[in-house]
């Protein structure tokens, strides 16, 4: 629903910094296990009439109230708020740390705003959310709200795109956090385009490449290029190709994880180079298909021969016949 995608970053950015009001009496999500508002609800109660400022108001104010109350879940003194222009943290790292995040934050979002004009957008109601929760159990607990956190593959941090995105993590290291955060935040700027999971998650990973060199350098990767080749024709067949362009591979606890990533990310560098109508394919494609039409349209190819340049020949076409309920998106399915 339109609502859905407009509640993840502020329109207006003259808002003051002083400590915003939190709203009281908020609903809440009676199946989970931490405060989660009851976001359907909020849809139904937010003011009509009220222009964008307002609405920004209205929006941060539930946000608050919302970290307000998680944070009193979690044990008060275990974690902290704290706020900045555009993002509202509940960390359980100690209170320096946490406005070197909020500089962090406020960095990426312009970058990826700069680096993806056009197609990445700011427009919405209410603060970005982050959660930097205290430990690893914490953070699986909180994600298994939305959605089964036991079929999910091991992670660092996730963007949930669901009722009022926000993005969540369990480091608590300042230089662990940054490619998280620019990876995550990637995904929150592009929610409002109905991206192929591949592409978005190829495009995250070339933002935290970009944006944190040294993770993508090959000098500290686990596996050499030739290592990598074979771990890759080992694992992708006719069969797991699909889960790849739905997305499903992307959630799997194994080595099809790791593989997804790298593989979206070889694809996505090939169309992404100066020169290329990356903007305009951006705006185009469709998870529905894999991005097959917007491929074919603006870059004058077939998915498939993209993965041969990759993997070599193979049957690799994208079959939307055979994704058997909807299509997944970012990191969460959406029929």
């Amino acid at each position: 629903m339109k609502f859905l995608q407009r509640l993840f970053g502020p329109r207006v950015t003259s808002a003051p910094l002083s400590r915003p009001a939190s709203a009281t009496n908020l609903l809440w999500r009676m199946d989970a296990s931490l405060p989660i508002p009851d976001w359907e609800a909020y849809h139904q109660r937010a003011p009509v009439a009220a222009n964008d400022a307002e609405l920004h108001v209205w929006w941060s104010a539930v946000a608050h109230g919302w970290v307000d109350a998680l944070q009193a879940s979690l044990n008060a003194g275990s974690h902290a708020v704290a706020w900045s222009e555009s993002f509202l943290l509940l960390s359980a790292m100690p209170a320096r740390q946490n406005q070197l995040v909020l500089q962090v934050c406020e960095r990426i979002r312009r970058h990826i705003l700069r680096v993806l004009d056009g197609t990445a957008s700011a427009e919405g109601f209410g603060p970005i959310v982050v959660l930097v929760l205290a430990d690893a159990e914490t953070y699986y607990r909180y994600i298994a709200n939305y959605g089964d956190s036991d079929a999910q593959a091991l992670s660092g941090g996730v963007f949930i795109d669901g009722g009022y995105g926000h993005f969540v993590t369990v480091s608590n290291q300042v230089d662990e956090l940054e490619p998280i955060l620019a990876h995550e935040l990637t995904h929150c700027l592009l929610r409002h385009l109905p991206l192929p999971t591949w592409v978005n998650e190829g495009l995250a990973v070339c933002c935290e490449h970009g944006l944190v060199p040294h993770t993508g350098d090959p000098r500290y990767a686990l596996y050499t290029p030739g290592e990598m080749a074979v771990r890759h024709a080992g694992f992708w067949t006719a069969e797991t190709i699909q889960q790849f362009w739905s997305g499903k591979s992307f959630l799997r606890p194994d080595i099809g994880n790791s593989l997804s990533y790298d593989l979206a990310e070889r694809l996505v560098q090939r169309f992404a180079r100066p020169g290329m109508p990356l903007r305009d394919f951006l705006l185009a494609v469709d998870a529905a298909d894999g991005g097959a039409a917007a491929a074919r349209d603006w870059f004058g190819l077939e998915l498939e021969q993209l993965v041969t340049g990759v993997l070599g020949p193979g049957p690799w076409a994208p079959r939307p016949e055979l994704w058997a309920s909807g299509v997944e998106h970012g990191q969460f399915t959406v029929a």
